[in-house]
């Protein structure tokens, strides 16, 4: 039993592996079509993106099938060895009955072995829990013993800034930087520039001349690997990182806005300390009409609106560019670092934002860098230096750069182009737009039609089904393995008849083995009852691998098929759809990866578990009373006390695995989104923002999973102590109504 549980786990495992990446690769292909699914709309996609998605799920199809026979065969297996065990061991113990053993003797050591077997058999499953566990302890140990690094944002070594450090011109002497993950080519090569304090400077040159990368060095998210980075006379590896990044802002051109309201985001960038509410929505609302934010004041809730992951899709390009231009904007920095900040804003609202630039850091002597494509917006810097292949090739004012021959000109008469160019296409596309109006059109109403074709339910209204509407609904969508259900209810009965057998046999065994008469047909009796076990366990063999494969094969075909159906569904919606609540990201991976998947559940599954017990039950109850109806009536009573047990314990087995799985979502989340935007973590000096909201989610959880587990455990050990209250009370009722012989009582 132990070789069948222990190779039968490595083997399921191993296919479980195989379907896994074939659905996360369906998954993949789903994630980013929800996530981009104006593009597949607009581009006619989703048929396609279809076809790819049902052809990695047809992939983990095949693996999952597979998967079900070989844990259906290891299951009907361990049944088969358990019961030709028994056969074994009565017919050796009754040649043994005559000398070192008696029928108790024989029963007690049947129950060990047996009981010891199945101890393994149980603990099986969880070997390769424990093997994924080591690995995970593993990659943990290996993030834990990684080495500090020497930007370290927790270390108070350093000078401390202070605000007139940042009144000394910003340089950079021979600076070569090579990043860690491209360590054969240079970003910068030999870079000297001098940037003077509480000036605009303009950084413009082709992409990949290293503009962005001088800002992550002035930020110290790098250190560079030749040369300095000077403040004055005083080198940025000397200065507290986190004192130094506190007198910085940066704004990119994607920038990263977090879980919660728009006053949440602004106030990121105002200093940690004790500034009252009051003053800190004063200065978000100054920093706000500054970035000119005027749209907060059409959003639903103001400056309370809920904006982050899974929300801030409502808001545009140039909205969030504005927003990070606030947060960066309400902590008065020192040097503020530009970076394409306006490249999704429209022509007035950059207009109007660099005016207000201009206004305020004249008025607070603060050093702006900007680093832009568009040339409009560094043209009244106070000195421009033009990049190209990480050196500096030109510097000086606009007006200077652009009568000069150089890289500048040339950036200069290439957007000139470019302007006349979509000049020219203005015209046809104004040509085109009747056109365009006509097929989007027919696009909404062939969808419009397909969505009331695929279902007669109002899309604003919810009907809610009972269990046995969605049975049926599973049933008619698994009508094609109509045959399969079959065999798995049948094979479901057979196998809640094999106990009502195992009962028959066992108790009519121990009466035998209890017979001293020593008569020949004893003998016969006991070999017979002993076959009985081999074919019995032959059966078992049969009934739950046939079931188990049957059901499996069924439940894998509909989560096929509802992730097929579900997928194609969300992709034919309209923009609008998507933005009601539940409509997420987030929320439609979920119902397609998680929901779908224990839907299948109803594909038979559950019947056939009730079929079983249903035939082990009442046959047991019915075969109690025909052999035995003065301890069934009596232990009758106790039935209802051990379904609630049972109940009891498969209700708090299945919270505790529920809980594991959803306990720490809110934390993950929080922990992937500051991940995700590191740049902008590190750039607020934010980490131990992030860090005390993660262990305040970690806390509360662990918290309500500790009382969880103290109830839960107490509840579990009363459900598990039942049955043998129950076999005390029935031994004990059975001495009274029949005295000492234990064969009626089985």
């Amino acid at each position: 039993m132990s070789f069948i549980v222990i190779y039968g786990t490595k083997y399921v495992t191993e296919l479980s592996k195989q379907a896994s990446s074939f659905t996360e690769q369906a998954t993949a292909v789903a994630d980013s079509a929800f996530r981009g699914v104006q593009i597949v709309q607009a581009f006619g996609i989703s048929d396609r993106l279809a076809q790819d998605h049902i052809g990695f799920l047809r992939k983990a199809l095949r693996a999952g099938m597979r998967k079900s026979i070989a844990g259906a065969a290891m299951v009907g297996s361990i049944y088969f060895v358990a019961y030709t065990a028994n056969a074994l061991a009565f017919w050796y113990g009754d040649h043994l009955r005559h000398g070192s053993a008696e029928a108790g003797t024989i029963y007690a050591v049947v129950l060990m072995i047996l009981d010891a077997s199945m101890v393994v058999g149980r603990f099986g499953p969880f070997i390769q829990t424990f093997a994924v566990a080591a690995a995970a302890g593993e990659a943990v140990s290996e993030i834990l013993d990684h080495p500090t690094a020497d930007i370290n944002v927790y270390s108070p070594d350093g000078k401390t800034v202070q605000r007139a450090d940042f009144q000394q011109d910003l340089s950079l002497n021979d600076l070569t930087f090579v990043y860690p993950a491209r360590t054969t080519e240079r970003v910068l090569q030999g870079v000297n520039l001098q940037i003077p304090a509480g000036k605009v400077t303009g950084l413009v040159g082709p992409s990949g001349s290293g503009k962005s990368t001088v800002a992550a060095l002035l930020l110290r998210l790098y250190d560079p690997s030749a040369g300095k980075a000077m403040l004055g006379q005083n080198d940025l590896r000397n200065f507290n990182i986190k004192s130094l990044r506190s007198h910085i802002a940066l704004v990119t051109q994607t920038p990263s806005l977090f879980s919660g309201t728009i006053f949440d985001n602004i106030r990121l960038g105002l200093p940690e300390g004790d500034i009252s509410e009051v003053e800190a929505l004063a200065r978000c609302k100054a920093a706000a009409s500054d970035a000119h934010c005027d749209f907060i004041e059409h959003l639903p809730d103001g400056m309370d609106t809920i904006i982050g992951s899974g929300h801030h899709s409502q808001l545009s390009g140039g909205q969030k560019q504005r927003l990070a231009l606030a947060r960066a904007l309400v902590g008065d920095p020192s040097l503020l670092l530009l970076d394409e900040y306006t490249s999704a804003m429209d022509a007035t609202s950059e207009a109007i934002v660099l005016e207000n630039l201009k206004r305020t850091s004249a008025a607070s002597g603060r050093t702006t860098i900007i680093i832009a494509h568009r040339l409009v917006t560094v043209k009244d810097a106070d000195k421009i230096f033009v990049m190209k292949d990480g050196a500096v090739v030109q510097e000086g004012r606009h007006e200077d750069l652009s009568k000069a021959d150089g890289l500048y000109a040339e950036l200069i008469q290439a957007q000139r182009f470019e302007k006349k160019k979509q000049a020219r296409s203005s015209s046809s596309s104004a040509i085109s737009t009747a056109a365009t109006i006509q097929e989007e059109g027919a696009l909404k109403s062939k969808a419009s039609q397909t969505t009331l074709l695929g279902s007669v339910t109002p899309p604003n209204q919810r009907v809610n089904k009972n269990a046995l509407q969605l049975i049926g609904r599973c049933f008619a969508l698994s009508r094609s393995e109509a045959p399969a259900i079959g065999l798995g209810l049948f094979a479901s009965v057979v196998s809640g008849g094999i106990t009502i057998g195992e009962a028959l046999i066992f108790g009519s065994l121990i009466e035998l083995l209890n017979d001293t008469s020593n008569a020949p047909q004893t003998t016969s009796k006991i070999l017979l009852y002993c076959l009985l076990f081999l074919i019995l366990a032959v059966v078992a063999l049969l009934s739950r691998t046939g079931g188990g494969a049957a059901f499996g094969l069924v439940s894998e075909n509909l989560i096929v098929r509802v992730r097929d159906v579900s997928f194609r569904t969300v992709l034919i919606q309209d923009m609008a759809w998507f933005s009601k609540p539940g409509h997420s990201h987030h929320d439609l991976m979920a119902k397609l990866s998680t929901d779908s998947g224990n839907i299948s559940g109803l594909s038979g599954i559950i019947l056939g578990t009730f079929f079983t017990i249903l035939t082990s039950v009442l046959g047991g109850i019915v075969l109690a009373h025909i052999v035995a109806w003065k301890i069934a009536i009596v232990l009758l009573s106790g039935v209802p006390v051990m379904l609630l047990a049972g109940f009891f314990r498969l209700r708090i087995l299945a919270k505790a695995e529920e809980r594991q799985q959803t306990a720490y979502n809110a934390a993950a989340a929080l922990a992937a989104e500051a991940c995700a935007a590191i740049q902008t973590v590190a750039a607020l000096g934010r980490e131990e923002h992030f860090m005390r909201k993660y262990k305040n989610a970690i806390a509360q959880t662990y918290q309500e999973s500790l009382r969880f587990s103290m109830l839960g455990n107490i509840l579990l050990s009363f459900a598990l102590s039942i049955t043998y209250f129950v076999y005390a009370f029935a031994y004990w009722w059975y001495v009274l109504a029949y005295g000492p012989d234990l064969a009626y009582i089985y």
